[in-house]
């Protein structure tokens, strides 16, 4: 095998290869692309190859016979032909019932089980792989069945520190080759907008992918948020294709060039849009130019024709190299996430708002919108200016709420597509990938269980139902060289897979309980004295009877998850101090590291408001209380609703509180159409953007997870004081009153003010929740170094309960 450059690979762990699609277009924005990733790779200290991969070719179908044999074939049927026929649909009858049964044991071990299933199930990669816009042939299927074999030539990658693949196809064959998963990202690319719940026919292949790799490369913080609620729970890393300030040496594009949006490209490159719908080009010549009197060149490419994206961003940095002001044109989403809202985009071909009274405009003649002069600032329908507007509370997104959210908006904000943009999307993209193998790995344990199988990879079992403070852990734990992490999540608190939970834990170097339920306690009466038993308690069991079952005798360690807890394990359930280690829930804190929206500061935002103890009636009260002083303010809501939520509605003072919150919702006018309910989803790094400040109201709360992802994302804290909240947070981050969560949120409204709390908000998070830190505890406990795990954030621990 040769790489693109004609030389013999060597791929190790300072190695990022580049599976290219040979079926991409030799056009410009495509050689930047590739450009961009060489260079920036380049500059992190990498080695980075090309290699170009396409899927096996299908075997081709005997020729039908001629019409006349069709014929006598249908007339005369042989006794072959039926029996090829009866078999056909017994093996189809077949193939049925075991998809089915499949489907019903994937039910019950869990989506992560399932994946791992499907990934060894025998039957075909990606088949049906003919055919999208920049990969030849129309886009009519989606990937949806695994490939039969490996491929011997991405066997090879196998040791390579980054894999990053230009078709889902091949991301998938590779990690089916012998990958590792974490190690494969997918450049992704998304055509369009997509609302929660909206179904999207170009997300298929990339949400098949998904589950498969380790995330998915962003073009823009905007496409990042689209992935993240398309393709289900997936890492996103934003990497901006292009760059304004980097040249590209294969088209002769870049910053020297001073072209424009129908401009050709460098000889031998394609200057067209490939497969652009430019039939919905109304107003538009083929060269990209207005028609006199047109709405200005529709920019819209093919949902599935990548290469026509990156050609079309080529056009539109060329056409502002120089300080040059660019052209208006039509709206269309791929544009608008390297221009940002401010565009400049022509007016749209609906007819234009008309009227006969004063202030009317011309018939025919649209009225000027200021989103398309760079002005954000939204005017009153009854002429006010922006003071009247600022009262009323429409005229917060002004421009300096945008130059400071990081948003590009004209020729300023193409900042976001810049070389030192790339260069931290791959540092980010480089610290999300798992160690190298030999690099920084813990020390072998003396665990004679161990002492013959140096070269086995830890075998981690996490077992227990509802793992959702465990998946992504879980997920960043198996991606490490050493560690085998397997998730068993059972049906129900007492219900284990028979026949898979057993062999899963026979087979464990180390067990882990997620949540201290009946699985804590079956797995402490089945331990062997070779194995180790980690214990993770939630707020939730230390008020059940499960822990007394636990034969704690069994137990390695207990972890447990916020600061006050300890004391309480070790007064009320009275476990050993020496079993406790603190470790706060897994956040991916990068992940939620976002530019803020405009106006971002005027939204409270809560997560969670079933059962009535999170206290959505006192979330009621801040709003309409603030509201008063300024009606800029609202409220997002992202939750299940009660009548979805069965354990509740099951309760009649559950369904009175409910019914009391939204009866105030419509009817106080302090409140009527302030509230807003979210769609619920997992695009929740996309969804803080939005909120300014994080609502924390609870009358009982283990750790809060949603307040730590909240601070995070830059989101200024209002908590209650629930139990534990000071040690979890600290005291400063705490309102004793109404009045002061009040007067808090008031403040806010002064931009500088909210900025420094925010700043502050995100530094408080990142020491108290260290990611890296979770993850390095649950190595460390994995190899059983309780003493080292708990040394982790000690400083943060309650020092009566440390040993």
């Amino acid at each position: 095998m040769t790489l693109d450059d004609g030389t013999e690979p060597r791929f190790g762990t300072s190695t990022v290869v580049v599976l290219r699609d040979p079926n991409w277009p030799p056009q410009a924005g495509v050689c930047c692309w590739r450009t961009s990733v060489h260079e920036t790779f380049t500059e992190c200290g990498l080695t980075v190859h090309d290699l170009v991969w396409s899927p096996p070719p299908v075997p081709e179908m005997p020729a039908a016979p001629d019409a006349q044999a069709a014929g006598l074939l249908a007339a005369e049927p042989s006794v072959t032909g039926v029996a090829v026929r009866f078999v056909g649909r017994a093996a189809r009858a077949g193939a049925y019932a075991a998809g089915r049964r499949m489907r019903s044991a994937a039910g019950r071990v869990g989506r992560e089980l399932e994946t791992r299933m499907s990934r060894r199930v025998a039957g075909g990669v990606w088949s049906g792989t003919a055919g999208r816009p920049g990969t030849g042939g129309a886009a009519t299927g989606g990937v949806g069945s695994l490939a039969a074999d490996p491929d011997p030539q991405l066997s090879r990658l196998a040791a390579a520190r980054l894999v990053l693949a230009e078709s889902p196809e091949a991301a998938v064959t590779a990690v089916r080759s012998g990958v590792n998963p974490a190690a494969v990202w997918l450049l992704a690319v998304p055509p369009e907008r997509a609302a929660p719940g909206e179904p999207v026919t170009w997300a298929g292949p990339i949400r098949d992918a998904a589950p498969f790799i380790g995330g998915l490369v962003a073009d823009s913080v905007d496409a990042a948020g689209i992935l993240e609620r398309v393709a289900g729970p997936v890492r996103t890393v934003v990497f901006p294709p292009l760059a304004t300030d980097r040249g590209c040496p294969t088209c002769g594009a870049g910053p020297a060039v001073a072209g424009s949006l129908g401009s050709s490209a460098s000889p031998g490159f394609s200057g067209s849009l490939g497969s652009s719908r430019s039939s919905e080009s109304r107003g538009e010549d083929q060269d990209g130019t207005q028609e006199p009197g047109g709405p200005g060149p529709v920019l819209d490419v093919h949902p599935t024709d990548v290469p026509g994206h990156l050609l079309l961003w080529r056009r539109l940095l060329d056409q502002v190299a120089g300080g040059r002001a660019p052209r208006p044109t039509a709206w269309s989403y791929p544009v608008a996430r390297l221009r940002g809202d401010a565009g400049p985009w022509s007016p749209p071909r609906l007819d234009p708002w008309r009227g006969d009274g004063p202030g009317g405009s011309e018939a025919g003649q649209p009225e000027p919108r200021g989103v398309e002069t760079g002005d954000l600032r939204h005017e009153d329908a009854a002429g006010g200016d922006a003071a009247g507007d600022d009262a009323a509370g429409f005229g917060e997104f002004r421009r300096d709420d945008a130059a400071g959210s990081g948003e590009v908006g004209s020729v300023e904000g193409l900042a976001a597509w810049t070389a030192e943009a790339q260069l931290a999307g791959a540092r980010r993209l480089l610290a999300d990938l798992p160690p190298p193998a030999g690099d920084d790995l813990p020390p072998p344990t003396e665990d004679p269980a161990r002492a013959d199988a140096t070269s086995t990879p830890m075998r981690v079992r996490v077992i227990g139902h509802d793992m959702k403070f465990m998946r992504d852990l879980a997920t960043v734990l198996d991606g490490w060289p050493d560690l085998d992490v397997e998730v068993d999540e059972w049906r129900s608190a007492g219900a284990k897979n028979d026949g898979i939970t057993e062999n899963l834990a026979r087979t464990a170097h180390t067990l882990v309980a997620e949540w201290a339920r009946p699985n804590a306690v079956w797995l402490s009466e089945v331990k062997r004295p070779d194995q180790r038993l980690i214990v993770r308690l939630h707020r939730f069991e230390i008020d059940s009877a499960y822990p007394a079952k636990i034969d704690i005798d069994a137990v390695d360690a207990v972890v447990y998850i916020a600061p006050h807890m300890g004391r309480r394990i070790r007064d009320e359930i009275g476990w050993p101090v020496g079993k406790l280690v603190y470790v706060p829930n897994y956040t991916d804190l990068a992940r939620l590291d976002r530019p803020k929206l405009p106006g971002a500061r005027f939204t409270l935002g809560m997560v969670g408001i079933i059962p009535a103890l999170k206290r959505f009636d006192l979330a009621l009260d801040l709003l309409s209380a603030v509201r008063r002083e300024d009606p800029r303010f609202s409220l997002l809501v992202r939750s299940q609703m009660g009548w979805a939520h069965k354990p509740s509605w099951q309760s009649a003072e559950e369904r009175r509180e409910v019914q009391r919150s939204m009866e105030r919702v419509e009817k106080d006018p302090h409140l009527r159409g302030a509230v807003v309910f979210d769609a619920f989803g997992r695009d929740m790094a996309a969804w803080y953007r939005k909120v300014g400040h994080i609502l924390s109201l609870s009358d009982v709360e283990g750790s809060h997870a949603a307040l730590c992802e909240g601070m995070g994302s830059g989101a200024v804290p209002v908590i209650r004081g629930w139990q534990g909240a000071a040690e979890a947070y600290g005291k400063d981050a705490l309102c004793g009153s109404l009045d002061d969560a009040v007067a808090r949120v008031l403040e806010d409204a002064d931009l500088t003010r909210w900025e420094g709390r925010s700043v502050a908000a995100k530094r408080e998070v990142a020491a108290r929740f260290d990611p890296a830190q979770v993850v390095q505890a649950w190595v460390d406990l994995s190899y059983g170094r309780i003493d080292d795990a708990r040394q982790r954030f000690a400083e943060y621990a309650d020092p009566t309960v440390l040993p």
